[in-house]
């Protein structure tokens, strides 16, 4: 139903910038000249929509990295306590809120979309709003890259991403799953984005937690389905040829 409404609006958006640039300049007549204008907006528009509007989403990293997490968290019982951070353009923390009676979200812009099991807190990730060892799973989906590169109004840090892992770990309980991805390859900074990691820096930044454990995959034609080492994804460009680094961190005190 989502998606099939979702497929409505974007065509009824098409048409509606169709019609208007139909117009004249008086607002009352068709020349050759909008004609054809019209046409190339609108094989345009369809060039740069067509996933969108057929298939209701835009393939991405997010065809791994949920159901990586799913799978991950298949045996947790409902009754724990989860967080996520980064709930926003997704409705992942909606569907974990389907899953576990108590899910939390964080993020430093609103997030709108409403369910009875899921609490969204506007906040900054290096300085979660939580008391120590409440939470039994942290899920973190493309997020820490961005954290403290100020691209979507969070306060700038140059170690964003470490102080929010150091966050992570105080919040997370004795014996709790931490489930997080990031774009992996060569190791800098995107503008002020994202991050981009190699491995050795993925294993610095985490070498807080006692155990963790490593999985990457490449990008295929948009899809996230290769696996392969550390030392080939090193090789990958981003944004080109690049990869994605899913790990799973537990945490015994």
């Amino acid at each position: 139903m989502y998606i099939g409404e979702m497929r409505k609006m974007k065509i009824k958006k098409a048409l509606k910038e169709v019609f208007f640039h139909c117009r004249g300049k008086k607002g009352n007549g068709l020349s050759f000249y909008n004609l054809r204008c019209i046409c190339c907006f609108f094989i345009s528009f369809l060039y740069r929509n067509l996933n969108s509007i057929f298939l209701g989403h835009v393939i991405s990293e997010r065809g791994t990295e949920i159901p990586w997490v799913l799978k991950s968290i298949q045996h947790k019982e409902k009754k724990e306590k989860v967080l996520i951070l980064g709930t926003c353009e997704s409705l992942f923390s909606v569907y974990l809120a389907t899953l576990f009676d108590d899910v939390y979200g964080v993020d430093i812009r609103r997030y709108n979309e409403k369910h009875p099991n899921l609490h969204v807190i506007c906040a900054d990730m290096m300085n979660l709003p939580f008391n120590a060892n409440t939470f039994d799973v942290v899920i973190s989906i493309s997020t820490l890259e961005h954290i403290g590169l100020g691209a979507y109004g969070d306060p700038c840090s140059k170690r964003g991403d470490h102080i929010a892992l150091e966050e992570i770990k105080r919040v997370i309980r004795d014996k709790g799953k931490v489930l997080i991805t990031v774009p992996a390859g060569r190791d800098y900074v995107v503008s002020n984005t994202e991050r981009v990691y190699s491995p050795q820096e993925i294993e610095n930044i985490f070498s807080i937690f006692p155990k963790v454990t490593y999985e990457y995959s490449f990008n295929t034609k948009g899809i996230f389905r290769e696996a392969i080492s550390k030392e080939d994804i090193e090789k990958r460009r981003y944004k080109q040829k690049w990869g994605l680094a899913c790990i799973t961190a537990e945490l015994i005190k």
